[in-house]
């Protein structure tokens, strides 16, 4: 779905049936557990959940650790053997005192611990070192059953300490933060439940007054949350902390990370000049990289939901980091996919809503993975250059704006509908785009990338697209203008609007619409077919070009001859390379090329200015020629000609039409096949000593000659009649009468 049933912007990237369960969370502060009340965050204390151990974990061939059988015992050993833990999301991994370990596995010795790999972990809030093994143990939440019933597992590595005090249960993300070790997820309390280990729980959780959720679904991650798409870290399936925007008294400060730390109650800001803040300092968040979509303020010197019981401010010379602390949950709840790369907030409304502002965006910078099938009406901001992968159809109805460039690589159909505002351009690489709205594509160009096999599909609006791979371009309603380059095949399909295409080195295919256009040929074997509209088409070399029922002027190309069929509209065709050219119902007018022969084969109306390289020039309509310095060659055809010769020597054969002919100052020949003429012709300017009069089939006795004052007829038998104006007549054959 694209929408949530009350409006709310959402996305269907989480299946609808994924397992998710919910461990309560509990609240200690002033020696007590409670429920957790967000909005009174004012007190200080910390979220903790129940765990007991369940037993030692064992170890596949492959290195994979493996799930303890969860014991048969009663509730209160169960109850002997659970302890709290804080839930702390600025430290990793999970610390755990051997006592636990020992009340689960009374066997368990301080020798057999030393066995395993050691380890330590200094909390820099305090500075506190814990030192331990990691040990591979199964444990299991008090408080919590899977889909099953049964007690909600998880599996992982534990620094198991002699120290009484370490109940911490690490969340953080951002392994490489720490340096203190070379974490993996192996390490992680949450990313290794049961569930998630047989595929029936995403990787994923959120924090929430409501409890300690893991497990992502369309049910509570489908719809309210802004998000932002992390960068990867250098470990595989880790990410880097999300972007924040800090402004302290009016001054912003260079972007940095922010962590929300459950395990704190103070906040943590470092920033390059840093140094203790003044009494009642206004700090600002802006949260994500949304641009202030997602923030939260708060005064120092006035207690509210969100503010810190302190603000410990100080320099740093690796930028800007900010640890929110505890208080950050009484504006927001807060989701972690490990799966997809994502942070997400959530305005949970426990802070005054003066203090926070938010809006679900989706921040988008780097690669994004979608299934197939993926629909969101999430507005989209990019921030930085962003890929968008999927194996599918992916529709994205929300408005997406930044400067960022989106690259497209989805062999499904990508549906764009949002009123779209982003700067960077678009580039396809083996992607179908349809863009449903008329700013669809934002306000970059279109670069569609060689070695891949792209198609975009336009509605209205208008774009400037570069197409370099085996394109297909559909312009609809739009106005388009594309520029190839390279080798790649296009074909493009015109529109209603004006359209302009120019081909690169491979060939094209165009189909000209209802809308005027510029189409230049690209390399040889092109198509263009002009449309209704009317078109300016240059043609390059050994392309065929169709004219339509708009008016279209024709370039015939430098590199090669050109195929030109009239269409029924006018046509205008500038010949360059020795075109062959073919009228239809439309009037066309046609100037010869200069350094090579045309082809011309009339239409129904067609005007022909010869070149200099000469013309062949078969007239079927009504036809006038213009001769040009080169030597043409014109054949009458059933309709009317009206030739007036140039000065190459030229051959012009008597059809069955009426053609009226002047010669010019070349020499000249008239040529009459018997069964192939029939019409009239009537000829000025025949000099017997310079042009010829060759009749072909003729009995020469059979022929009539008429003389009259200032021509002379010949009638052929079969109906040929030729009118010589100016001529003498002895030189004309035939039997004389007055």
């Amino acid at each position: 779905m694209s929408n949530s049933s009350n409006g709310v912007p959402s996305w269907n990237i989480y299946s609808g049936s994924a397992e998710s369960v919910t461990i309560p969370l509990l609240f200690h502060s002033n020696g007590q557990y409670v429920t957790p009340d967000f909005s009174q965050f004012t007190a200080t204390g910390t979220l903790n959940v129940r765990v007991w151990v369940v037993g030692l974990a064992g170890q596949a061939a492959n290195g994979a650790l493996t799930a303890a059988l969860v014991p048969t015992v009663s509730s209160q050993a169960i109850s002997n053997m659970t302890s709290t833990f804080v839930v702390d999301t600025g430290s990793f991994p999970t610390v755990m005192p051997l006592s636990l370990v020992q009340a689960a596995l009374p066997g368990f010795t301080e020798a057999q611990l030393q066995t395993y790999p050691p380890g330590s972990l200094t909390y820099s809030s305090d500075n506190v070192s814990i030192t331990g093994y990691y040990v591979p143990l199964t444990l299991a939440f008090a408080d919590a059953t899977d889909s099953s019933g049964q007690p909600l597992t998880t599996t992982f590595k534990v620094l198991v300490s002699d120290n009484s005090h370490a109940h911490m249960m690490g969340l953080r993300f951002d392994y490489d933060a720490t340096t203190q070790q070379n974490y993996t997820s192996a390490y992680s309390a949450l990313m290794n439940l049961a569930p998630m280990q047989s595929g029936a729980m995403s990787r994923g959780y959120i924090i929430s007054q409501a409890g300690l959720t893991v497990g992502l679904n369309q049910a509570n991650a489908g719809s309210g949350w802004a998000f932002t798409k992390l960068a990867p870290a250098s470990q595989s399936g880790d990410w880097l902390a999300p972007p924040v925007t800090v402004t302290v008294n009016g001054k912003v400060l260079p972007a940095g990370s922010v962590l929300i730390d459950t395990g704190l109650n103070e906040m943590f800001l470092k920033y390059e000049g840093g140094s203790r803040l003044p009494a009642n300092s206004t700090i600002t968040l802006s949260m994500l990289g949304t641009g202030g979509a997602v923030q939260y303020s708060f005064n120092t010197g006035t207690p509210t939901g969100v503010a810190p019981s302190f603000v410990s401010a100080g320099n740093s010379s690796t930028g800007t980091f900010v640890n929110t602390g505890l208080h950050a949950l009484a504006g927001f709840d807060v989701l972690y996919d490990e799966a997809n790369g994502l942070f997400g907030l959530r305005a949970n409304g426990h802070s005054p809503q003066s203090s926070v502002s938010f809006d679900p965006v989706f921040s988008l910078s780097g690669n994004m993975s979608v299934q197939a099938g993926f629909q969101s009406s999430q507005s989209i901001l990019l921030t930085g250059p962003a890929t968008l992968q999927g194996a599918g159809n992916i529709s994205l109805d929300g408005t997406i704006s930044g400067n960022g460039l989106l690259t497209v690589k989805a062999p499904g159909t990508v549906t764009l509908s949002g009123s779209n505002t982003y700067t960077g351009g678009t580039v396809l690489q083996g992607a179908a785009v349809t863009v449903s709205s008329a700013s669809g594509l934002g306000t970059g160009g279109v670069a569609m990338a060689a070695g891949s096999v792209n198609t975009l599909s336009l509605t209205s609006g208008s774009a400037t697209v570069w197409s370099a791979g085996a394109d297909t371009i559909s312009a609809g309603m739009a106005s388009v203008r594309v520029a190839a380059s390279g080798a790649g095949t296009l074909t493009f399909v015109g529109g209603k609007e004006a359209s302009q295409v120019y081909g690169g080195g491979g060939t094209m295919t165009v189909f000209g619409g209802a809308g005027d256009g510029v189409f230049a040929a690209g390399g040889a074997g092109s198509v263009i077919v002009n449309g209704a509209g009317n078109a300016t088409v240059i043609g390059g070399g050994g392309n065929a070009i169709y004219s339509g029922s708009g008016a279209t002027l024709v370039f015939g190309g430098a590199q090669g001859a050109n195929s030109i069929l009239g269409g029924s509209g006018s046509s205008t065709v500038v010949g360059q390379s020795g075109d062959h050219v073919v009228g239809q119902a439309g009037n066309m007018l046609v100037f010869g090329s200069s350094n090579a022969t045309d082809t011309i084969i009339g239409g129904n109306a067609t005007t022909v200015m010869g070149g200099n390289a000469g013309t062949q020039l078969l007239s079927n309509g009504n036809t006038v020629f213009w001769g040009g310095s080169g030597n043409d060659m014109l054949w009458g055809g059933a309709g009317i000609t009206i030739a007036t010769l140039g000065s190459g020597n030229d051959t012009t054969y008597i059809g069955s039409g009426a053609m009226s002919i002047a010669g010019g100052s070349g020499q000249d020949i008239y040529t009459v096949i018997a069964g192939q003429a029939g019409g009239s012709a009537v000829i000025f300017d025949f000099n017997p000593g310079q042009d010829s009069l060759v009749l072909q089939g003729y009995d020469t006795a059979s022929i009539v000659k008429t003389v009259q004052p200032g021509y002379v007829t010949l009638s052929l038998p079969d109906q040929t009649m030729l009118t010589f104006v100016g001529a003498d007549p002895s030189s004309l054959p035939g039997r004389s009468i007055s």
